[in-house]
């Protein structure tokens, strides 16, 4: 029996060690994030969970929706983290008309992902994006406080530093599946199985002095 217990005790450890290992490889490259505004409706809704592979910027690529600083952006009362989708990038020449349509290198931008209804028209946009930057937007364009209006801040062109990129929201089945499950179930099979191989072990001595008080068994040597 004490071999029973043994084998709970070693499955447990096990459980959990890849329970934790789980958790370590997801942290290390991946984060999730809630999204507390509707600026990414209808590709993300207030309150939606967000996976974030955690990468720089020199990896982000037209049209990838990224987790940056907002640091560069230095407006009073404005910190932590947006979300936001890459527009345009180092050496782009991007135009906003005043409808709110795009162009990208003198072609109209496909933008499938932006939220249904027509654009509220804006202040015209020409820039030559600098390189080293990005030119970010929210696919909800009439409620986004995005690069469009960083443009009006005097010295400002809008821009964001490559080096202010956090990562890159993917879609949550490409990420490594997390079991902290697995940490407390092996927890308790550890408890079980070493908690049984103990009261086993009790057992066992105890049932060995009775039949060595009743000499069926001789005494221990005392060597």
């Amino acid at each position: 029996m004490i071999a029973v217990w043994l084998g709970l005790l070693a499955a447990g450890a096990v459980t959990a060690a890849l329970g934790v290992g789980s958790i370590i490889r997801y942290r290390s490259d991946y984060r999730t994030i809630d999204q507390s505004s509707a600026s990414m409706s209808p590709t993300y809704w207030p309150g939606a969970e967000v996976t974030i592979r955690q990468v720089g910027g020199s990896a982000v690529r037209d049209g990838q929706v990224i987790l940056f600083s907002v640091r560069d952006w230095g407006a009073p009362g404005i910190g932590g983290t947006y979300l936001k989708r890459v527009i345009a990038q180092g050496g782009d020449h991007l135009v906003i008309h005043s409808d709110g349509t795009v162009e990208l290198n003198g072609s109209p931008l496909h933008e499938p992902y932006l939220r249904p209804g027509p654009l509220a028209p804006g202040a015209p946009i020409d820039i030559t994006v600098p390189e080293g930057r990005l030119f970010v937007m929210g696919d909800n364009r009439n409620n986004s406080n995005d690069s469009r209006y960083r443009t009006q801040n005097g010295d400002s062109d809008g821009t964001i530093a490559r080096s202010t990129v956090e990562g890159v929201a993917v879609d949550p089945a490409s990420a490594p599946v997390r079991h902290p499950g697995w940490v407390m179930t092996g927890f308790w099979l550890v408890i079980a199985g070493g908690a049984g191989g103990a009261i086993n072990a009790s057992r066992a001595k105890l049932r060995a002095a009775r039949l060595t008080a009743a000499g069926v068994l001789p005494p221990p040597d005392e060597d």
